[in-house]
Order: C-alpha cells, then structure tokens, then sequence
C-alpha cells in the first residue's frame, strides 16, 4: 500500500492568497496517482496536463505542483504579499 502523502503543510512557508470566500465547484488538482489500480484508486490528475504543467511553468512553480481548478463562480481572495502576475495576465 503507497504511503500517505500530505495535501498541505500545517503551516504554509510562503501564502500567497488568502481565500475570503470559496468559489462553486472549486478543486484543487494534484498530478493524480499512476500505477495504484490495483489498490482501488482511481488516477485522477489534471484534466488538461498540458495546461497545468504551462500554468506552473509561468508562475515559476515546479511542474507537478498542486493545481487550482474553479468552475462557475471564481474564489474571492486576497493577496498576503507582494505578487507579480505575467504581464499578459493583467489584460
């Protein structure tokens, strides 16, 4: 049986965003489970890879890092530091 890997530190290193409010249907997505099958889990994952793994490279994340996935109505957040956003993301 894999061992269990944790979704989030008890205490972030770095926050960045401050969620006020949740949005509908909002997920978070990691890079899913290969090979467990057999153990009953399903794959999961990114629908798109190739976007998440293009979302993480221009942020300057790692690329299996954890993906947020909203639907419907967005999250209402703040930010908790000074965040540079890529220029074409600003209109």
């Amino acid at each position: 049986m894999p061992g269990i890997r944790p979704l989030w530190p008890d205490v972030p290193a770095r926050p960045a965003l401050r969620v006020e409010k949740p949005g509908l249907l909002d997920l978070l997505v990691d890079e899913g489970r290969f090979l467990q099958a057999h153990h009953g889990m399903a794959r999961s994952g990114p629908l798109d890879e190739r976007a998440a793994a293009l979302a993480n490279h221009v942020a300057g994340n790692p690329q299996a890092l954890r993906c947020s996935n909203s639907r419907c109505w967005g999250p209402s957040s703040r930010p908790c530091r000074t965040l540079c956003w890529p220029r074409w993301a600003t209109g």
